[in-house]
C-alpha cells in the first residue's frame, strides 16, 4: 500500500514530520496501533488523525528503528504493515 508510509522522519526540520497518510478519507474512522519489535504498544489513536509525530503513549520521542502498525476501519478492513523512525 503506497498510501500509508513506510518510514517518516519526526526530526522537526518541516519535511516528514508526521506519519501522514495520502487518501486520508480512505481511512476515515481507522484506529491504529504501532507497536515496537518487542510487541509493546507505542502509539495509539482512534480515529487516526494523520498527525503522529512519533511520540509514545508516555509523551517521550520514540527511538530511530522499526515499528509495526495495525489498522482496523469501520467497515472491517484490518491492515497491518511496518514502518520505520528515522530522526
Amino acid at each position: 500500500n503506497n498510501e500509508i508510509p513506510k518510514f517518516f522522519s519526526p526530526n522537526g526540520d518541516g519535511i516528514g514530520d508526521v506519519w501522514f497518510f495520502r487518501n486520508p478519507q480512505r481511512y476515515e474512522g481507522c484506529g491504529v496501533n504501532v507497536f515496537n519489535r518487542n510487541g509493546f504498544m507505542v502509539f495509539s489513536a482512534e480515529p487516526y488523525l494523520n498527525n503522529w509525530d512519533g511520540t509514545s503513549v508516555g509523551g517521550s520521542k520514540l527511538a530511530d528503528g522499526d515499528y509495526y502498525y495495525v489498522m482496523a476501519c469501520p467497515d472491517g478492513r484490518q491492515i497491518k504493515g511496518g514502518l520505520r523512525i528515522i530522526r
